[in-house]
């Protein structure tokens, strides 16, 4: 389902000016066009540059280690890169909600459009010990 999808099931079209309409169709076009890890990039440096440098060099070290196992990881290599440079975003101060950065990057990305699948490995992104992970089984959430 594309972000545009999304915003119609949360919002309904005649809740939408048509100007935020175009917006919503716009941004999914662009989202599109442009390589999936170019924009991860671009939204984790917009949101943890200057808010949160450490994490930005960790997720960048993170993103420079998918990077090197692109020959291995198909065609999901850019999804790999995306999801690593990405899997911390919810600790950004702006988009804390529910305070578990993995919920809370996930729903920052499907606000934003985000393809479905790297919405969903962010959403799973945890150290996985059951107190960190038990938010998330209220959540159902698939991979593929």
């Amino acid at each position: 389902m594309s972000g545009t999808e999304r915003a119609l099931g949360r919002f309904g079209k005649r809740n939408l000016t048509d100007w935020q309409y175009s917006f919503l169709r716009c941004r999914e076009a662009i989202v599109t066009v442009m390589r999936l890890n170019d924009w991860a990039f671009d939204v984790a440096r917009s949101k943890l540059e200057h808010s949160l440098p450490l994490r930005w060099a960790h997720v960048q070290g993170v993103a420079l280690k998918a990077r090197s196992v692109r020959a291995v990881a198909g065609p999901d290599a850019d999804l790999l890169e995306a999801a690593a440079v990405l899997h911390d975003v919810g600790y950004a101060p702006d988009l804390a909600g529910a305070g578990f950065h993995p919920l809370d990057g996930a729903v920052f990305l499907a606000e934003a459009g985000a393809p479905d699948r790297l919405v969903n490995l962010v959403a799973i992104t945890t150290c996985g010990t059951p107190a960190i992970s038990s938010p998330l089984k209220r959540v159902r959430i698939s991979v593929n």
